[in-house]
Protein backbone atom coordinates (compact mmCIF):
# COMPACT_ATOMS: atom_id res chain seq x y z
CA UNK A 1 0.00 0.00 0.00
CA UNK A 2 2.86 2.37 0.83
CA UNK A 3 4.36 1.66 -2.59
CA UNK A 4 1.16 2.74 -4.38
CA UNK A 5 0.95 5.89 -2.33
CA UNK A 6 4.60 6.71 -3.12
CA UNK A 7 4.04 6.13 -6.87
CA UNK A 8 0.92 8.30 -6.74
CA UNK A 9 2.91 11.19 -5.20
CA UNK A 10 5.63 10.86 -7.87
CA UNK A 11 2.99 10.84 -10.60
CA UNK A 12 1.39 14.04 -9.27
CA UNK A 13 4.70 15.87 -9.06
CA UNK A 14 5.60 14.82 -12.62
CA UNK A 15 2.29 16.17 -13.96
CA UNK A 16 2.72 19.50 -12.24
CA UNK A 17 6.19 19.96 -13.81
CA UNK A 18 4.74 19.40 -17.28
CA UNK A 19 2.04 21.99 -16.61
CA UNK A 20 4.69 24.52 -15.56
CA UNK A 21 6.61 23.88 -18.79
CA UNK A 22 3.44 24.37 -20.84
CA UNK A 23 2.70 27.64 -19.06
CA UNK A 24 6.24 28.87 -19.77
CA UNK A 25 5.84 27.96 -23.46
CA UNK A 26 2.46 29.71 -23.60
CA UNK A 27 3.88 32.94 -22.22
CA UNK A 28 6.64 32.88 -24.83
CA UNK A 29 4.24 32.39 -27.75
CA UNK A 30 1.05 33.99 -26.51
CA UNK A 31 0.26 37.61 -25.87
CA UNK A 32 -2.11 38.08 -22.98
CA UNK A 33 -4.55 40.94 -23.36
CA UNK A 34 -7.01 42.15 -20.80
CA UNK A 35 -9.97 42.97 -23.01
CA UNK A 36 -12.57 43.62 -20.37
CA UNK A 37 -12.03 47.39 -20.55
CA UNK A 38 -13.90 47.82 -23.86
CA UNK A 39 -17.72 47.61 -23.55
CA UNK A 40 -19.56 45.20 -25.84
CA UNK A 41 -22.18 47.80 -26.78
CA UNK A 42 -21.61 51.33 -28.10
CA UNK A 43 -23.15 54.35 -26.41
CA UNK A 44 -23.53 56.16 -29.73
CA UNK A 45 -23.58 54.70 -33.23
CA UNK A 46 -22.23 57.03 -35.93
CA UNK A 47 -24.53 57.44 -38.91
CA UNK A 48 -21.71 58.35 -41.30
CA UNK A 49 -19.27 55.65 -42.46
CA UNK A 50 -16.10 55.09 -40.43
CA UNK A 51 -14.17 53.95 -43.53
CA UNK A 52 -14.87 54.40 -47.25
CA UNK A 53 -13.40 53.44 -50.61
CA UNK A 54 -15.41 54.52 -53.67
CA UNK A 55 -14.16 54.94 -57.24
CA UNK A 56 -16.16 55.66 -60.40
CA UNK A 57 -16.80 52.65 -62.61
CA UNK A 58 -15.95 52.35 -66.30
CA UNK A 59 -19.38 53.47 -67.55
CA UNK A 60 -19.09 57.20 -68.25
CA UNK A 61 -22.85 57.69 -68.81
CA UNK A 62 -24.10 56.21 -65.56
CA UNK A 63 -23.03 57.35 -62.12
CA UNK A 64 -22.03 53.87 -60.95
CA UNK A 65 -19.31 53.37 -58.39
CA UNK A 66 -17.24 50.49 -57.07
CA UNK A 67 -16.37 50.37 -53.42
CA UNK A 68 -17.37 49.86 -49.85
CA UNK A 69 -18.61 51.90 -46.92
CA UNK A 70 -18.09 50.60 -43.40
CA UNK A 71 -20.67 51.56 -40.75
CA UNK A 72 -20.76 51.05 -37.00
CA UNK A 73 -23.44 48.91 -35.38
CA UNK A 74 -24.65 48.93 -31.77
CA UNK A 75 -22.14 46.14 -30.99
CA UNK A 76 -18.65 47.58 -30.56
CA UNK A 77 -16.74 44.98 -32.60
CA UNK A 78 -19.34 44.44 -35.34
CA UNK A 79 -19.56 46.56 -38.49
CA UNK A 80 -21.85 46.71 -41.50
CA UNK A 81 -20.33 46.67 -44.99
CA UNK A 82 -22.27 48.33 -47.82
CA UNK A 83 -20.65 47.34 -51.12
CA UNK A 84 -21.40 48.88 -54.52
CA UNK A 85 -20.59 47.81 -58.06
CA UNK A 86 -22.31 48.91 -61.27
CA UNK A 87 -25.67 49.53 -59.63
CA UNK A 88 -25.52 46.51 -57.32
CA UNK A 89 -25.75 47.19 -53.61
CA UNK A 90 -24.79 44.34 -51.30
CA UNK A 91 -24.53 44.26 -47.50
CA UNK A 92 -22.38 42.06 -45.32
CA UNK A 93 -20.92 42.08 -41.82
CA UNK A 94 -17.44 42.47 -40.43
CA UNK A 95 -16.50 41.25 -36.96
CA UNK A 96 -13.26 42.58 -35.48
CA UNK A 97 -11.52 40.67 -32.67
CA UNK A 98 -11.24 42.36 -29.29
CA UNK A 99 -7.51 42.95 -28.70
CA UNK A 100 -8.15 45.21 -25.73
CA UNK A 101 -8.18 48.47 -27.73
CA UNK A 102 -10.97 50.38 -29.44
CA UNK A 103 -11.40 49.00 -32.97
CA UNK A 104 -10.27 51.08 -35.94
CA UNK A 105 -11.45 49.81 -39.34
CA UNK A 106 -9.70 50.91 -42.53
CA UNK A 107 -10.12 50.26 -46.23
CA UNK A 108 -6.93 50.14 -48.25
CA UNK A 109 -6.78 50.38 -52.07
CA UNK A 110 -4.69 47.89 -54.02
CA UNK A 111 -2.91 48.10 -57.39
CA UNK A 112 -6.11 47.20 -59.21
CA UNK A 113 -8.70 49.99 -59.23
CA UNK A 114 -11.59 47.56 -58.70
CA UNK A 115 -10.07 45.84 -55.67
CA UNK A 116 -9.65 46.95 -52.06
CA UNK A 117 -8.61 45.41 -48.76
CA UNK A 118 -10.75 45.79 -45.65
CA UNK A 119 -8.96 45.46 -42.35
CA UNK A 120 -8.29 46.95 -38.94
CA UNK A 121 -5.47 48.35 -36.85
CA UNK A 122 -3.98 46.26 -34.06
CA UNK A 123 -2.77 47.70 -30.76
CA UNK A 124 0.57 48.68 -32.38
CA UNK A 125 -1.30 50.58 -35.14
CA UNK A 126 -0.32 48.00 -37.78
CA UNK A 127 -2.86 47.35 -40.54
CA UNK A 128 -4.19 43.78 -40.43
CA UNK A 129 -5.74 42.60 -43.70
CA UNK A 130 -9.04 40.86 -43.15
CA UNK A 131 -11.17 40.76 -46.31
CA UNK A 132 -10.59 41.46 -50.01
CA UNK A 133 -13.35 43.05 -52.11
CA UNK A 134 -13.01 42.46 -55.86
CA UNK A 135 -15.15 43.21 -58.91
CA UNK A 136 -14.70 40.89 -61.88
CA UNK A 137 -17.03 41.00 -64.85
CA UNK A 138 -20.53 41.17 -63.41
CA UNK A 139 -19.53 39.68 -60.04
CA UNK A 140 -18.68 41.26 -56.74
CA UNK A 141 -16.54 38.99 -54.55
CA UNK A 142 -15.70 39.32 -50.87
CA UNK A 143 -12.93 36.94 -49.83
CA UNK A 144 -11.63 36.33 -46.30
CA UNK A 145 -7.83 36.75 -46.38
CA UNK A 146 -6.97 36.01 -42.75
CA UNK A 147 -8.82 34.78 -39.68
CA UNK A 148 -8.19 36.31 -36.27
CA UNK A 149 -9.15 34.77 -32.96
CA UNK A 150 -9.03 35.90 -29.36
CA UNK A 151 -8.97 33.27 -26.65
CA UNK A 152 -9.93 33.74 -23.06
CA UNK A 153 -7.90 32.36 -20.20
CA UNK A 154 -8.82 32.07 -16.59
CA UNK A 155 -6.40 31.46 -13.76
CA UNK A 156 -7.75 29.55 -10.81
CA UNK A 157 -6.04 29.58 -7.48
Amino acid sequence: MKTYFFLFIIFLSACSDKNKLREEEATKETEFVSNDTIPEMRREVKKEPVATYLVPSKDKYLDYKFGVKVFETPKTFHYLLEMNYDGMKVKDTLKIPNFGTWPVVQVSPTKDKLTCTIGFLDKNKNFKEYKLLTAQGQKLKLKVLHRYYVGSYRTEY
